[in-house]
């Protein structure tokens, strides 16, 4: 006798949520004695350690093994036994798993959806491929919005494979896309962006579908919203030439929004600019126009006419721009030929002036200041010059009492008032003297070397400003020898300096003019002079002291 040969390898027949039928063949030898039975045994997949299955012999060559684990994957032999005892092992059965044939299966996303693109007017599709037991039922959302099969939407299965298709895209399409599948065994969910290719298009907010007024020295700020995907390339163009970053221009591009900062903006920076949008898919411009608000341009064209003696009316055009403010005055000025400076007539709110005092049989030019409240403009073009009617009476010569011509050396030069500042031109030396209405301090012109006095005067109000230049067009009338002189005059936003002959250079040509009468022809004002310069050797005014 001997012991049987291996049965046949183990067949699956059926498979439960806990359990498996199990098939086998006898062997090809019974050892010379009959099979009393078969001995079943298990193992977990990728474990080593068999489990024996049943406890008493099995007599047939099926078996059903209970109490498996659901889910879990188990393999499977079988021995024969006779009177000589065991055969060897059949071969290991197939691997196979544990679950229940009636049992759901979650649905299983196989083929993601994936974002997509699409060319707005045109159609978009998305696909993704989902299994399940029970076949899992499908919905479509935009967002939170449930779809429906319609014109607008089209839902599409092939055997596990859903596909949406939204026909003739545009922008509000651009969205979030869920596809969700649902069964008994639970319910997944895909998801993926569609995005709307489109041409740029620039969106001008109202403020700059006409000109944009901003102040001088304010930091402009050009903001332009825009659409287009690929996101689009903006440029700025002023005067054909491309606007970069850097200088007092910044240019930026944000997720939606074109962006161009002017910094402390100026009258150069007005004009049109012109922003442009570009993709792959078109272009999109606009013009944008900048004003920003100065001083206003000369008037133009002042015109003399009812030429007198002493008067004439003289009208001018307004300026061909305003600043973008009102005009609030107007500042007129004479030269008398064949003199050099300017002497200031008067100011008003019209176009016209009428002008008196001036001398017949003189010539004449005039020039117009325009003023806004960013300041004043630069002067007009002189008007054409113009003579005055004779008077038609004996000029009388004037006594000379001076034998001496001792006033070629000190004649006083009329003084323009300057925009530059006075640190330009002289060295401020200390301080001299104060008043009610300035400091004094000692200055040295850097050009002569001359030896003069600064007063500094501030300025909260163009009233103010207006008294000292009335002043001014005083002291550039008194042209006698005998008096201080200015000399200079400088102007700033809240400050004008007035520079003076100092005193005592002053007194002491004084007190040698005086000398040079008295050798001379001695007249009563020669006399009252010298008194004055003997009792104080200086001079007093404006508040200025110079002793």
């Amino acid at each position: 006798l001997d012991t049987p040969s291996a049965p046949g390898v183990p067949k699956v027949t059926e498979i439960g949520g806990d359990f498996v039928n199990l098939q086998w063949d006898k062997p090809d030898s019974d050892g010379g004695a009959r099979i009393q039975g078969y001995w079943i045994d298990k193992r977990e997949s990728g474990s080593d350690a068999w489990q024996r299955a049943n406890i008493t012999l099995c007599l047939p060559t099926q078996f059903n093994i209970s109490n498996l684990i659901e889910g879990r994957q188990y393999e499977f032999r079988v021995f024969a036994q006779n009177e000589a005892g065991l055969s060897p092992a059949s071969t290991a059965s197939t691997s196979v798993k544990i679950k229940d044939p009636l049992a759901a299966i979650p649905p299983e996303i196989v083929k993601p959806l994936r974002n997509a693109n699409a060319i707005q007017n045109h159609n978009a599709e998305f696909q993704c491929t989902i299994t399940g037991t029970p076949r899992p039922n499908i919905t479509w959302y935009k967002g939170a919005r449930e779809l429906n099969h319609g014109n607008k939407y089209h839902m599409l299965k092939e055997g596990d494979t859903y596909s949406l298709v939204i026909n003739d895209v545009y922008g509000e399409d651009a969205d979030e896309y869920v596809c969700r599948a649902a069964n008994k065994g639970g319910i997944k969910s895909t998801r993926a962006e569609l995005v709307i290719m489109t041409a740029p298009r620039l969106n001008i907010p109202p403020r700059f579908r006409d000109t944009a007024f901003f102040d001088k020295g304010e930091n402009v700020v050009v903001k332009i919203p825009f659409t287009g995907f690929p996101k689009p390339k903006i440029s700025w163009v002023k005067d054909g030439e491309t606007i970069e970053s850097g200088g007092h221009f910044a240019v930026e591009r944000k997720e939606r929004h074109a962006i161009l900062t002017i910094r402390d903006g100026s009258k150069l920076d007005s004009g049109s600019y012109r922003v442009v949008a570009e993709n792959d898919l078109g272009t999109d411009s606009a013009i944008i126009k900048i004003q920003i608000s100065d001083r206003p341009d000369p008037p133009r064209f002042p015109i003399a006419d009812n030429i007198g003696h002493d008067s004439l009316a003289l009208s001018w055009n307004i300026p061909s721009w305003d600043g973008g403010s009102n005009i609030t005055n107007y500042l007129v000025e004479k030269r008398e030929h064949p003199m050099t400076s300017w002497i200031r007539v008067g100011n008003t709110r019209f176009t016209t002036m009428a002008i008196t005092g001036l001398s017949p049989g003189h010539q004449y030019e005039f020039r117009v200041y325009a003023e806004n409240v960013y300041g004043r403009s630069d002067p007009s073009d002189a008007s054409s010059i113009i003579t005055t009617k004779d008077s038609g009476k004996k000029i009388v010569k004037k006594r000379q009492y001076e034998v001496f011509d001792i006033y070629s050396k000190y004649v006083p030069q009329p003084v323009d008032i300057k925009s530059t500042s006075v640190y330009d031109l002289y060295d401020i030396l200390e301080e001299i003297g104060t008043g009610a209405f300035g400091v004094v301090h000692r200055c040295r012109e850097r050009k002569t070397g001359h030896i003069f006095a600064a007063k500094f005067i501030p300025v909260t109000h163009t009233m103010e400003k207006d008294l000292i230049r009335k002043e001014i067009d005083i002291m550039n009338q008194l042209h006698h020898p005998k008096l201080i002189n200015l000399h200079d005059a400088f102007e700033d936003d809240d400050e004008m300096v007035l520079i003076f002959e100092l005193g005592s250079e002053c007194g002491s040509r004084t007190k040698d003019m005086v000398e040079v009468e008295e050798r001379g022809v001695i007249t009563d004002r020669s006399v009252a002079l010298r008194g004055v310069v003997e009792e104080r050797w200086g001079v007093r005014r404006m508040d200025i002291g110079m002793g």
